[in-house]
């Protein structure tokens, strides 16, 4: 048997692509086929280039490969089948004179069927110097076939063509089959555990870490590593795909003949399963095979090719992105870059884990591949604002246009300045109740107004206005814009005094607005806000509408924020206007239990908002007289500078009876003659509120002291110790309870936005309820899962869920039946670049009304038909709203 058992037929090319010295070669060799079923053999190969043309990867890459026919006359069809086989197998025991001795049971399996590949190999060389890969089909409808090297051997079986393509990945493409068994599943017993060691093949491997993996450049930052793991290594894992597509790239256990300890990257594949698709990264190395055989020089793009930060604030570190890509022309090769160092200004850095060196792979199915380069600028007061910088972009497989440069500009800046202006509503119904004893509605106004003036900058800008149902200027101009350093400050408080908020008469909220807006025309920062607090209704010319009007022709633009003091609901157009300037509408409801300091809370929220900075905040607490308790505030490599604060109710014995404390990450205490005395702290006491402000580092030399779990200690000494001797423990008589909370407002890299979107107000419309957040000006992902609290306007809490969607978290709230304001209170986490762990909060109120008349035109006391009800209306809820809380207090 052999050469003597046939001759040869003569070489065909069937699929002609270029010369052959620079192209694939695939030969399909005929074995077992006597002289008169050679056109068999002719139509089969024909079957074979209709079958690989329809490969989705052929059209891009095929182009590469040239495919012919070696017809081969044996003496006599078909192969020799053993009558045993080692693996228990058995057969007729026949044999047949063929050229190349085929036959099956080889190494002991029987669908092994292979035959002398020294004598095609010799065939080979002598008819086609520049074969790459033969193909020996065996003229059997029997399943099998085996191969070796660059040489493998398949019967005509069903599905011989995809099976033919198959052994083409592995003898022509260094591909391993994906299979996790050798002998079969539930029958081997020795391939529970993968040895050691990374396979050569690209598309399997031992790695579990993403960032290590072959083919992380297909693996979606949505798909789980690893993707689906073995739970019993024992046998084969078979168990559905736990993604919704088998085309999706992951990393998947059970691979190259053994259960455990080797991954593929799909669920599926034509090298697991030869009747599927090859998947992406197999696709990727048939590209890496054929790329020199391919003569078209790959195109790259820099997308862009200068990357402005513009003006980035002291301290802080913006990160932006240039893409390069690898851009589909002519046949798709892959690209090797490598990153040159940023020259220029030091302030400009790659971002942490970037790259230097990396391969953009071979846009086969996509317009272009491409990498995302983060490049990072850190703003830093040197005296000289203005940064530029370059890098450099290599590559040896592209000639023309290299090196390509990008350029990097950015400018360092004083945090930017505020210009605020507040307009504070001072009419009658402010001499209300506002539910914490002992103070009326204007005292809280006052209170969380000096709050806001405390926490500005001395580069920011402060302006106060009033109103009633007049707002008259100058005369209800309570300051004029000036600096808010401490001469501007000590003005503001001197403003905000009972005498010059006394309340009395009715309510022209869009008075206000037009008056606040003329004032802070003086100011001369971009960022703008106009704080506008009432109690109550609008119910005298100038209507909101009109404030609108004006606010809206204003430029820069002036942003309103609109609270709503004590109230269950809001003006509509009070709402509007806030929504149309881009700022927030609030309402605080009752100061009732962990409301009682809700409105210093929004003013801050509102400070941090204008600021664009960060805002952290605890639940109010109470302290009995003894007490110590600390509040936990976890800051990261991200922050900046931070403001800690504590604000408490007044009584006759505190602020005096009140210590206040910080405890950094490592241990150290730092107290308010400590904070005063350093050159990047501050430490400010108000009779309601203090604060200490921290530049970071805290010390030079200890430039992560400030990473970590903060604490707030608060301390109440009021009252006068007792120890009792036999229970060796002591309390307290004496001294007052405190009422506190504390927050944080932080410059930082991290930002959370956000807001809830209203189309329509009526009863069961949905509000959109969205969370944006950003590091280091960019998209960034939560701690999952990530959830608000909900109020509904009788107090029930609903727990919602938010999805992400592009940059933004978001969901959908559409139980709205009940009429008033819905409260939501967003409390997330994630990770730093660290590791650290990141808290955010976010307080934000939507409303929900039925729209009222607009009445009639006001009479010549521009007095509307409806003003005197509305303000009978108002008294009357006022009064039964004091009653309520009389009898509440009294329960209590």
């Amino acid at each position: 048997m052999g050469v003597t058992d046939g001759t040869i037929g003569g070489l065909t090319k069937i699929l002609d692509n270029g010369p052959n010295a620079s192209r694939h070669n695939i030969v399909l060799v005929a074995e077992g086929f006597s002289s008169s079923e050679q056109s068999d053999f002719n139509d089969l190969c024909d079957e074979f280039i209709t079958t690989i043309e329809a490969e989705s990867w052929f059209s891009e890459l095929g182009k590469a490969i040239n495919i012919f026919r070696l017809n081969v006359n044996s003496d006599e069809s078909g192969t020799d089948l053993p009558a045993t086989c080692p693996d228990g197998e058995t057969g007729p025991g026949s044999a047949v004179d063929t050229y190349f001795d085929a036959s099956f049971c080889n190494g002991g399996i029987w669908r092994c069927l292979s035959g002398n590949e020294i004598i095609v190999r010799n065939t080979l060389d002598t008819e086609l110097p520049e074969w790459h890969t033969a193909a020996v089909l065996v003229n059997s409808t029997e399943r099998g076939g085996c191969a070796s090297g660059n040489v493998f051997w398949t019967a005509i079986s069903s599905d011989w063509k995809e099976v033919v393509i198959h052994e083409l990945g592995h003898a022509s493409f260094n591909l391993a089959d994906e299979y996790h068994y050798w002998a079969g599943c539930g029958t081997d017993t020795d391939r529970d555990y993968a040895p050691a060691g990374e396979p050569s093949e690209v598309n399997v491997t031992s790695e579990v870490i993403e960032e290590n993996l072959k083919w992380k450049y297909f693996i979606e930052d949505t798909t789980p590593v690893p993707t689906m793991q073995n739970p019993d290594c024992s046998q084969c894992d078979n168990r559905a795909n736990v993604l919704a597509s088998d085309d999706i790239i992951g990393l998947y256990e059970g691979a190259k003949y053994y259960h455990c300890g080797r991954f593929r990257p799909s669920y599926a594949c034509k090298m697991r399963n030869s009747s599927k698709a090859f998947c992406r990264v197999c696709v990727d190395g048939i590209a890496e095979t054929l790329a020199e055989f391919i003569d078209d020089e790959p195109t790259i793009e820099i997308i862009p090719n200068f990357i402005d930060f513009g003006e980035v604030a002291f301290g802080l570190t913006i990160h932006r992105y240039f893409e390069i890509r690898n851009v589909k022309s002519g046949c798709p090769k892959s690209i090797e870059i490598d990153l040159g160092a940023i020259s220029g200004d030091p302030a400009f850095a790659y971002s942490d884990g970037t790259p230097l060196s990396f391969r953009l792979p071979a846009p086969v199915f996509e317009p272009y591949t491409s990498q995302r380069i983060y490049v990072a600028f850190t703003a830093v007061d040197d005296g000289m604002p203005l940064a530029n910088g370059n890098l450099e972009i290599t590559t040896s497989d592209v000639t023309s246009d290299l090196p390509e440069m990008v350029n990097l500009s950015g400018t360092a800046i004083p945090p930017p300045p505020v210009d605020s202006v507040l307009v504070l509503d001072r009419s009658d119904s402010m001499d209300g109740d506002s539910g914490v004893p002992g103070q009326s509605k204007v005292e809280i106004a006052i209170e969380a107004a000096n709050l806001y003036v405390s926490l500005l900058k001395t580069n920011d800008k402060i302006g106060i206005v009033r109103y009633n149902h007049e707002a008259r200027n100058p005369q209800d101009i309570l300051l004029n814009m000036r600096p808010a350093d401490p001469a501007g400050k000590s003005a503001a408080s001197s403003a905000l005094s009972l005498s010059n908020l006394n309340p009395d008469g009715f309510t022209s909220i869009g008075g206000g607005i037009i008056l606040g807006s003329d004032v802070l025309d003086n100011g001369t920062a971009e960022n703008r806000a106009l704080v506008v607090l009432t109690d109550g209704i609008q119910n005298r010319n100038p209507d909101i509408p009109d404030a609108t009007a004006v606010v809206q022709t204003k430029s820069p633009r002036q942003r309103v924020f609109a609270v709503g003091l004590g109230l269950n609901q809001l003006e509509d157009k009070l709402a509007q206007i806030a929504t149309l300037t881009n700022g927030v509408a609030q309402i605080t409801g009752d100061f009732l239990d962990e409301r009682e300091f809700l409105l210093k809370k929004l003013y801050v929220q509102i400070l941090s908002d204008v600021s664009d900075e960060a805002f952290v905040k605890d639940p109010p607490k109470l302290l009995l007289p003894g007490q110590k308790q600390a509040t936990n505030i976890f800051l990261t490599e991200l922050e900046v500078a931070a403001d800690f604060i504590l604000v408490f109710r007044r009584t006759s014995v505190f602020p005096k009876y009140l210590r206040v404390w910080l405890e950094a990450p490592d241990g150290t205490v730092l107290n308010a003659s400590d904070i005063s005395a350093m050159s990047n702290g501050d430490a400010v006491f108000d009779s309601t509120h203090l604060y200490y402000r921290l530049q970071f580092p805290v010390k030079p030399n200890l430039p992560e002291m400030h990473i970590g779990k903060w604490k707030m200690w608060v301390e109440n000494f009021s009252g006068r110790q007792v120890d009792i001797v036999r229970s060796n423990s002591a309390y307290y008589y004496g001294g007052s309870p405190l009422y506190y909370s504390v927050m944080c407002k932080a410059r930082s890299n991290f930002r959370l936005e956000g807001r809830i979107e209203q189309n329509e107000y009526t009863p069961g419309s949905a509000m959109k309820i969205i969370l944006c957040p950003s590091q280091y000006g960019l998209p960034v992902q939560l701690n999952e899962p990530v959830r608000v609290d909900l109020f509904q306007p009788n107090g029930q809490k609903t727990s919602l869920t938010l999805s992400r969607d592009e940059e933004c978290y978001s969901t959908y709230f559409t139980d709205t039946s009940q009429l008033g304001h819905y409260r939501v209170v967003a409390e997330v986490s994630a990770k730093s670049p660290s590791g650290n762990l990141i808290t955010r909060y976010r307080e934000m109120t939507a409303i929900i009304f039925r729209p009222g008349q607009t009445g009639t035109d006001p009479d010549a006391n521009g007095k509307d038909e409806d003003s005197h009800l509305k303000e009978c209306c108002k008294m009357i809820y006022g009064k039964l709203d004091e009653i309520q809380r009389t009898l509440r207090e009294k329960c209590k």
